[in-house]
């Protein structure tokens, strides 16, 4: 793990100030949530007490108050009493600290970039993944209070620099049905036979831990919902990008080809739709201006060289945000 429970303790109690409403709150990392609650947690887990692999950390926003059992509002409390026995248990479930993970009110994916060679010596660069105030919670200053722990904690351990990229709907490349047609078509009966099973069930034998890290991947996903004006749900993250960081943090495994890009020059007085400054990147910043004002509240500016020489993040053309510490 990238922190010391010290480290995230000091960078709590600052970021906590002023902020009473968090009183017998904790900023836990999620192996200690884990090690604490596992009385309530029905999976079998394997934890190392130290990572040295995975650049990641987990931390959590927990209600450890024993007087508390849910994170439901006053009306919504109204409305259950009027719902029948189906309805209570769903919410139940999405609000009830009988399933612990409502304990997590938000919690903070973060990334260590030693390992990314583009990124200046003198620099030491920590990355947020992905800050997440829970749909279900029922207090306020949640992202702002994880905001401010974090920002102390980095400075606490010294680094440089945090930054993070706005992803949005529009800019975000996907494989299109054409290319994962041909991809099929072009293997041979021979490479989908036995010695390609075989290939399969090695790659995904399943560990000790991976019920965990799916129940773990299925809360905090959930967590990310939230409600359009219309009233659809939507997800702003998909599952697979949070499991992904989870099972690193928990196996202590990395595989990444991030760094590894291949980035086409863009000539930024005219850039193409697809590229860095282009239609679908002005598209996709606009429809989440608020989440990038938001940033920039805590002094974060939008700085392209990390996406083109420091490509600390894939090719989608994503505004790109650093704080200097």
């Amino acid at each position: 793990m990238l922190f010391t429970k010290n480290q995230v303790n000091r960078a709590f109690k600052k970021g906590q100030k002023e902020m009473y409403q968090f009183k017998d709150f904790e900023l836990l990392r999620l192996k200690d949530f884990l090690v604490r609650y596992s009385d309530k947690i029905d999976h079998e887990m394997i934890l190392k007490k130290n990572n040295k692999e995975s650049p990641y950390d987990i931390l959590c926003l927990v209600d450890t108050r024993e007087n508390v059992c849910h994170t439901m509002s006053e009306n919504r409390k109204r409305k259950l009493k009027k719902s029948g026995g189906a309805k209570r248990r769903k919410t139940k479930v999405k609000y009830h600290y009988d399933n612990i993970f409502n304990r997590i009110h938000g919690y903070i994916l973060l990334e260590d970039l030693q390992k990314n060679k583009n990124i200046p010596r003198e620099k030491k660069v920590l990355s947020l993944s992905l800050i997440c105030s829970s749909y279900y919670s029922n207090m306020k200053g949640v992202g702002t209070l994880l905001m401010k722990s974090m920002i102390s904690l980095a400075e606490i351990c010294e680094y440089t620099d945090i930054i993070l990229e706005v992803a949005n709907e529009h800019a975000g490349s996907e494989e299109s049905d054409e290319e994962s047609e041909e991809e099929s078509s072009g293997e041979s009966d021979e490479e989908s036979g036995e010695e390609s099973k075989e290939s399969d069930e090695e790659i995904w034998t399943e560990t000790v831990n991976q019920p965990l890290i799916d129940c773990i991947s299925k809360e905090f996903t959930r967590k990310i919902l939230r409600i359009a004006e219309d009233g659809t749900a939507h997800y702003s993250i998909g599952e697979d990008y949070i499991e992904d960081i989870i099972y690193s943090y928990i196996e202590d495994e990395y595989e990444s080809e991030c760094y590894e890009y291949e980035y086409t020059p863009v000539d930024l007085s005219d850039p193409g739709e697809t590229e860095y400054g282009g239609y679908y990147y002005t598209k996709g910043k606009r429809a989440r201006i608020e989440l990038y004002q938001y940033y920039e509240k805590f002094g974060f500016i939008e700085d392209m060289d990390i996406h083109f020489k420091w490509k600390a993040f894939t090719t989608d053309p994503f505004p790109s945000m650093i704080k200097h510490l």
